[in-house]
């Protein structure tokens, strides 16, 4: 008797649940709040903005941000005042059909405005890039797949609306319509989700590029990718300053202990039976004349070897040798490439898949004359290069330049270049260590970061280090041989 009433008073509670939760579902989808939620974080979302150059709008925005703030709170306005409306119907007619098209949307908005709230509230920027026509483009990876549910969802609404709308001829149309959409929707997730779990740096300004970053670079005080370094050394350590752009920076390697830096100080603490402590002074996309800043900055640790890895792009400062055209046409506004770019991981995708077979191809191959070949402007960059090795060694550090190419060993003239600069940089005076000869026997895929980057991978760099390693592992007083053209 005793068990019946206690499982009678069981069923009854679980049915109160079960009808109290079924209520709440139906609540939440007769009076849309899903859709009042969506907008309501969508228009919270622009008050942490504040414009960067002009803001004469409060003090706060510019114009076309203060438009925007004005139309979100109209939005949220309607937004509410429908939700009102479909409470008081609610109360007088509580029967109300389900609407799915309607539940479609809801959703829609409630999945669309979570991904921008969760997008600003990790940086306050992003709240600015509707004004971009960004509308599903974030890469905070619970956002790209809460914006991928929105499209999923907005696509089932016009797919219901179409079906609906269109009968007869028109069937077959629809149906296949919607079978590539369906097919183009799958795959943006595929995408994503791919992006999301495994970011790789693409050699292009990518959304996957950014989520490979966010995983793996960490930036220290000084602004540098590494880790912190006190001002006085340890005792019996010796330090290793490297200097440089992205292929000191170890762009596409995921661990710095795996790049040329670090790699160097595992293996002169081998060969040379001291303690050697790394330390990086480098940042993507940066010249010489930048080097130098990043050289004064570091010698407050008093590096006993300054290595400047040296890229040839980096007399870029002198004349452009970097091609950026193509991305600036993309971040263009109102261009519809920009806009489908700027939205969609697949159509990244399917663009770097294309840039990519151009680039194989020879179709973007520059008629310009290489700059390393002018000797008035090489002659130029040398003297800023002396400078480097001048403040290096007025700091009491052995300094030498390393250039790096792994492309030699695909392209003849990249060969040829680096000869000739390596060789001129020596008539110049300029204290140098050669790889020209490095990678030799070795496949382009084997040293590349992947496909898409041609940066330099942990073998390269491991490769680079051991060679560099023999030669800073001899005399420290060889630098006084160099000719004193750089003195």
């Amino acid at each position: 008797m005793t068990r019946n009433i206690s499982q009678s008073l069981k069923e009854t509670a679980l049915k109160a649940v079960s009808g109290n939760i079924s209520n709440l579902l139906r609540n939440f989808l007769d009076l849309h709040i899903g859709r009042a939620i969506g907008t309501a974080l969508f228009f919270i979302s622009l008050f942490a903005y504040r414009s960067h150059t002009h803001r004469p709008v409060l003090g706060l925005w510019s114009y076309p941000f203060f438009l925007t703030v004005v139309f979100s709170s109209f939005l949220f306005l309607v937004t509410f005042i429908r939700t009102w409306r479909a409470a008081l119907r609610r109360k007088y007619q509580p029967k109300v059909s389900i609407n799915y098209k309607l539940i479609c949307v809801d959703l829609s908005m409630l999945f669309w405005g979570s991904a921008y709230f969760i997008s600003t509230m990790d940086a306050r920027n992003n709240a600015a890039r509707i004004l971009d026509l960004n509308f599903t483009g974030s890469v905070v990876p619970p956002a790209v797949l809460l914006e991928w549910l929105a499209l999923m969802m907005i696509f089932s609404a016009g797919l219901m609306a179409a079906s609906s709308r269109f009968q007869g001829k028109y069937v077959n149309v629809v149906l296949i319509l919607s079978a590539v959409s369906a097919f183009i929707l799958l795959s943006e997730g595929f995408v994503r989700i791919k992006a999301v779990i495994k970011p790789i740096p693409q050699g292009f300004p990518t959304y996957t590029t950014d989520l490979w970053q966010r995983r793996y670079v960490s930036i220290n005080t000084r602004g540098f990718r590494d880790v912190e370094h006190t001002l006085p050394k340890g005792l019996g350590t010796r330090r290793l300053l490297v200097v440089g752009d992205s292929f000191a920076f170890g762009w596409g390697i995921n661990r710095i202990e795996n790049r040329f830096g670090e790699e160097l100080a595992k293996k002169l603490k081998a060969k040379t039976r001291n303690s050697w402590e790394s330390i990086n002074a480098s940042r993507p996309d940066t010249h010489t004349l930048q080097h130098i800043d990043f050289l004064k900055q570091s010698l407050a640790h008093k590096p006993d070897i300054v290595i400047l890895l040296y890229v040839f792009n980096d007399m870029d400062y002198i004349v452009p040798i970097t091609q950026r055209s193509s991305y600036e046409k993309l971040s263009s506004r109102f261009n519809v490439m920009g806009l489908l770019y700027r939205n969609f991981y697949l159509f990244q995708e399917l663009f770097l898949r294309l840039r990519l077979a151009i680039y194989r191809t020879g179709g973007n191959a520059q008629n310009q004359k290489d700059p390393y070949d002018n000797r008035e402007l090489l002659s130029r960059h040398f003297k800023d290069l002396c400078k480097f090795v001048q403040v290096a060694r007025q700091a009491g550090s052995l300094v030498r330049v390393v250039p790096i190419d792994t492309s030699v060993i695909i392209d003849s003239s990249h060969r040829r270049r680096y000869e000739h600069f390596f060789n001129d940089a020596m008539d110049f005076g300029i204290p140098i260590w050669s790889l020209g000869n490095t990678f030799d026997g070795y496949q382009f895929p084997q040293l590349r970061v992947n496909i898409y980057d041609g940066h330099p991978n942990e073998l390269a760099n491991s490769i680079a280090a051991e060679v560099i390693a023999n030669e800073a592992s001899g005399n420290f007083n060889e630098d006084a041989k160099v000719k004193a053209t750089c003195n």
